[in-house]
């Protein structure tokens, strides 16, 4: 059996059973398909396959690495064609987080696909199989944790985000999301459309919180805001940051905020009153 160089089966056939299991995976529980049912499918003998993948679950773990590997290339693709590379870092994230939207949108079957893949190696006790599938996402992940390391250079995003571990959480936070909705169909009796704007205010709260606007609060009559919707905070990036640096200060030194204040109200007091204690 030949590889290529993302450990695929090389040759048409191949990979005609790795679409057809996609497909076939997309829309039922894993168990309940056979290796028979994708060689009926694919209209191939069930030998060839078993010859080309081995076990049912070396199919699963390339079908999904196949699969990861085709979105990774279409974000990438886009990335370049519409040179987000040469935009602020903040921008170049709220484009990988809006990607998932647009997964939402254009991609069903691919996040139904990967919650099915989740739920079959549940309960399973190796989880080093699915490094092929982590491995061809990789590089949408590299371009995540330039962005912030750009964004925290710029400003726009505060330095407590540096960790990649934070990093991660923001944009695997935002696909299990997607991935939920697309597996659940209609859910808590929303259409498509509304979960879509459900995601889409999930990235922009994101996108609030990496840049030190706190708990998203509602408008507050007299407050100027800084335009993100529910923030009471004006001004620039830099000036949301270091309101929220100070706060973070006071709330944690003897006699400082009160711990029954919320956060976003002590960031606004210290946007009010930038030099004295509040």
């Amino acid at each position: 059996m030949q590889l290529d160089e993302n450990g695929l089966v090389k040759g048409k056939r191949s990979g005609d059973v790795l679409e057809t299991a996609f497909k076939m995976f997309s829309h039922a529980a894993i168990d309940s398909i056979s290796m028979t049912d994708i060689a009926d499918e694919a209209r191939i003998g069930v030998a060839t396959i078993y010859r080309y993948f081995g076990t049912k679950q070396n199919l699963v773990i390339r079908a999904c690495a196949y699969a990861m590997r085709m979105r990774t290339e279409k974000v990438l693709q886009r990335f370049k064609e519409e040179n987000v590379a040469e935009r602020r870092g903040i921008e170049q994230i709220e484009y990988l987080l809006m990607g998932f939207v647009q997964d939402y949108e254009e991609q069903l079957d691919l996040l139904r696909f990967t919650t099915n893949v989740d739920q079959y190696f549940l309960d399973d006790s190796n989880k080093e199989a699915l490094i092929p599938c982590r491995e061809a996402m990789k590089p949408i992940f590299d371009l995540y944790y330039h962005a912030f390391d750009l964004a925290i250079e710029q400003g726009d995003v505060i330095p407590e985000y540096c960790d990649r571990e934070y990093q991660t959480c923001s944009i695997m936070a935002i696909m299990g999301a997607a991935q939920k909705y697309a597996a659940n169909g209609i859910f808590c009796g929303a259409d498509v459309a509304r979960q879509k704007n459900w995601l889409t205010w999930q990235a922009k709260m994101t996108l609030h919180f990496l840049g030190g606007g706190g708990c998203p609060l509602k408008p507050t009559s007299g407050i100027p805001r800084c335009g993100a919707e529910g923030c009471v905070i004006r001004g620039s990036s830099s000036e949301h940051r270091r309101a929220w640096l100070r706060a973070s200060e006071l709330r944690r030194a003897p006699g400082g905020h009160s711990e029954q204040r919320t956060f976003g109200a002590s960031v606004r007091d210290c946007w009010d009153n930038p030099s004295g204690r509040v």
